[in-house]
């Protein structure tokens, strides 16, 4: 229902069906007074504020094949200079893994037993958010299905405070509304998602109150049963937790399509802009890969 709803253009009445059967949601006013969004960095956090790339490989559904395809193109079309300010972290269940790419500034980090707490598929996503992630300053989140082809990619990742200082709000992802693939008129898209991880101690515990994003991962593994009961995808969850109740406005978020138009498309918008040759024109810098088809389905394309 809750699909159905969003491709109907309903959004708030599918946010109202939800927080009905979820009665111990946060507000998003809530949620936002745990982190200050009027605060600015000074100089010397923004010299240390270096951009982490993140990345999640959990299960068989993605093999070694999409990681490895997208540190190389990292690599490929990343500046000196940004490629110097930024590190690669792929959080997985199989960081032993022989076929996983080993390249200087990439780490593989192991993801906790997330299947002991229910989580399965883009619900990972979420373990992003934790304190125990160790994530600190800027964080860019990438879906392994995302396939970048030009340098404008370098956008995302201009200025350590570029796009929060252009756009305001503290989450940036994809709007669905760009994505042809999603079939809905509004929404998020987390294939791409950039926000700033808050400082933790040494024994990685948040600040108290949980700041944000924190605070999304501890509500989700505190009731995850109840969540993933009432909706389907990882999407909707941040949906919920980041829009208002009665108007379903999400004043916090900003979308990169709306930061950077053309920057980001999906595979069939792509596709039908390509030139004869398969290259697809300035400005896309990355294409996502929503629903189908994937990557390995079109090879000789992009990939």
């Amino acid at each position: 229902m809750n699909i159905a709803l969003r491709q109907m253009g309903k959004f708030v009445e599918a946010l109202e069906l939800t927080r009905n059967r979820l009665p111990s949601l946060p507000s998003p006013g809530e949620i936002r007074t745990c982190y200050d969004i009027s605060r600015v960095c000074t100089e010397t956090e923004v010299e240390l504020c270096t951009t982490t790339i993140v990345m999640v490989k959990w299960g068989t559904k993605y093999g070694a094949e999409y990681v490895n395809a997208l540190v190389l193109a990292l690599y490929r079309f990343l500046t000196p200079e940004n490629a110097q300010n930024t590190s690669i972290v792929c959080f997985t269940d199989t960081p032993e893994d022989e076929k996983l790419i080993r390249r200087p500034g990439v780490e593989y980090r192991l993801l906790p037993d997330i299947k002991s707490w229910g989580w399965r598929g883009w619900w990972c996503k979420a373990y992003l958010f934790s304190p125990e992630a160790a994530l600190f300053g800027r964080v860019l989140y990438l879906d392994l299905d995302t396939v970048l082809c030009s340098q404008t990619v370098n956008a995302l990742l201009s200025d350590p405070l570029a796009i929060e200082q252009k756009s305001g709000p503290h989450f940036i992802c994809l709007g669905a509304k760009w994505l042809s693939n999603e079939g809905r008129p509004c929404g998020i898209n987390s294939s791409v998602m950039i926000w700033r991880a808050p400082p933790v101690n040494s024994a990685h515990m948040p600040l108290q109150p949980a700041p944000f994003p924190h605070n999304l991962f501890y509500f989700l593994k505190s009731h995850y049963a109840e969540v993933s009961r009432v909706m389907y995808k990882f999407d909707h969850y941040l949906e919920l937790m980041l829009s208002d109740a009665e108007t379903g406005v999400m004043q916090d978020v900003a979308f990169v399509q709306d930061i950077y138009p053309g920057l980001a498309v999906d595979y069939s918008d792509a596709k039908a802009m390509a030139t004869e040759g398969g290259d697809i024109p300035q400005p896309t810098g990355l294409v996502c890969f929503p629903l189908h088809p994937k990557p390995h389905h079109i090879r000789d394309v992009l990939w």
